[in-house]
């Protein structure tokens, strides 16, 4: 019973060690991490947001696929937040709210918005 416990002791104090020298050297990588978005057209012209990707060269990948694409790393798994995320860093880049959402619905995105909110004052045209 005993070599068990010493065993199993032995075992912990050598993942802490691991984890000592992971941290000393900056080699242990974050339980977070960054996740690769796409964000571009298609041929067609429809408006699409592919990911997430694990790796940049699988991004570029797809992004060579797109007309215009661009690749966002973001901390996210969800496309829903991805999407969110999209739309802020497309306003921190200075464009208007106006070019974010007409990129975002694309034409018949912004159409049927104007007849769901009537009058909204942003998609007047």
């Amino acid at each position: 019973m005993s070599s068990y416990i010493d065993r199993q002791r032995q075992r912990i104090d050598g993942i802490k060690s691991r984890i000592q020298s992971g941290v000393e050297h900056g080699t242990l990588r974050p339980m977070q991490r960054d996740f690769y978005w796409v964000y571009g057209f298609t041929p067609s012209g429809k408006k699409v947001t592919l990911g997430p990707y694990i790796n940049a060269a699988e991004a570029d990948r797809r992004a060579a696929q797109l007309d215009s694409a661009e690749i966002y790393e973001l901390p996210t798994r969800d496309r829903g937040r991805a999407v969110q995320m999209i739309r802020a860093k497309l306003l921190k880049q200075g464009e208007t709210l106006d070019e974010v959402l007409e990129k975002q619905l694309g034409e018949k995105g912004l159409r049927n918005e104007k007849k769901r909110f009537g009058s909204f004052r942003l998609l007047k045209r």
